[in-house]
């Protein structure tokens, strides 16, 4: 990971990255949509 403070901003960055990675890997796993 990158060396980057703990701050209220790069973790809610992170997060949206992270559940992005998340929704694109269930949609190509499955014709479901989780959203």
């Amino acid at each position: 990971m990158a060396r980057i403070k703990h701050s209220p901003m790069a973790e809610k960055i992170a997060d949206l990255i992270i559940v992005h990675f998340i929704h694109s890997f269930i949609r190509n796993s499955s014709d479901i949509d989780y959203s």
